[in-house]
C-alpha cells in the first residue's frame, strides 16, 4: 500500500519514467487494498466486541459507557504483571579479591 501510495503521490516524477498505465493499475492496487485494510479492521472489531468467546452475545458496555464491577475485576487481573520473585539476599561476606 505504501508504494503505490508513493506512486500515486508523487505522479509527475512516476509520469517521467513510466507510462500512465502503471499510474492506472497502481490506482486500482491502492484503492482494493484500501478496501482489504478497511473490511479487516471493521471484521477485527466485530469479533473483539460481538463474537469474541469471552464477551458473547455482546458486551453491553456500549450502552451506557460503563462496565460492571466483576468485568473490570477481570481485566485487571488479567492485565496484571505477575510478580518477580525477589533476588536471594546478598551474604554477609562478600568474596575477597586478591591479586596473585
Amino acid at each position: 500500500m505504501a508504494v503505490t501510495g508513493i506512486l500515486l503521490w508523487a505522479h509527475n516524477f512516476v509520469l517521467e519514467y513510466l507510462s500512465k498505465v502503471w499510474l492506472d493499475i497502481a490506482t486500482a492496487v491502492h484503492y482494493y487494498e484500501a478496501i482489504l485494510a478497511t473490511l479487516a479492521i471493521v471484521i477485527w472489531h466485530f469479533y473483539a466486541v460481538i463474537f469474541d468467546p469471552d464477551v458473547y452475545p455482546l458486551k453491553w458496555t456500549f450502552v451506557g459507557g460503563r462496565a460492571p464491577e466483576h468485568e473490570v475485576r477481570e481485566e485487571e487481573e488479567e492485565a496484571a504483571p505477575q510478580a518477580a520473585p525477589e533476588p536471594k539476599a546478598a551474604s554477609k561476606n562478600p568474596p575477597s579479591h586478591t591479586a596473585p
